[in-house]
């Protein structure tokens, strides 16, 4: 996971300003800060990214504001590929180290954000689609800085599940 770092500065040139992560667990938010670290380390770049994981419903969101990460989190989604009840350490430090934030969408959202990328083009899966809602939410809330470069990850694409649409039928 951590070569999608490496994939990135060798495409970019240097660290975005912010890496948008559809999160379950967080092994891949983890490996993605990683490789960031060890371009940093090699000189590669002049600045690590803020790490942002998107989440169907707050977990990670609730351990930023204190809660044991340990716990148990429950809560309801159809974004079956980062769905999940808990959080792991190396999630939580690859979003407080890199500065970076969570943000839980809803399923509704989400859908809007699938059909919006399908029109463009993009067919991504749900949990995918995902970090488009994020984006336009820390946009919105002045978290991120229209000038500021951003990536956001898309792990999945769309052939593999039914049209959010379909889902709700």
């Amino acid at each position: 996971m951590k070569t999608i770092a490496y994939e990135l500065v060798e495409e970019l040139g240097e660290a975005p300003d912010a890496v948008i992560v559809p999160t379950s667990r967080g092994d891949l938010i983890w490996g993605i800060w990683e490789g960031f670290r060890e371009c940093r380390t090699r000189g590669e770049i002049s600045h690590l990214p803020r790490m942002v994981a998107v989440e169907p419903f707050p977990r990670l969101t609730r351990v930023l504001h204190g809660e044991d990460w340990r716990g148990q989190f429950e809560g309801r989604s159809s974004l079956a590929s980062i769905d999940g009840f808990t959080v792991t350490y190396q999630a939580v430090a690859a979003v407080t180290e890199s500065g970076g934030t969570a943000v839980s969408v809803t399923d509704q959202e989400v859908a809007w954000a699938w059909k919006e990328a399908a029109r463009s083009g993009l067919l991504l899966e749900s949990s995918s689609a995902s970090v488009l809602v994020a984006v336009l939410r820390l946009v919105n809330s002045g978290w991120l800085k229209k000038e500021e470069s951003v990536v956001a990850i898309g792990t999945s694409h769309g052939f593999k599940e039914r049209s959010p649409h379909e889902r709700d039928q």
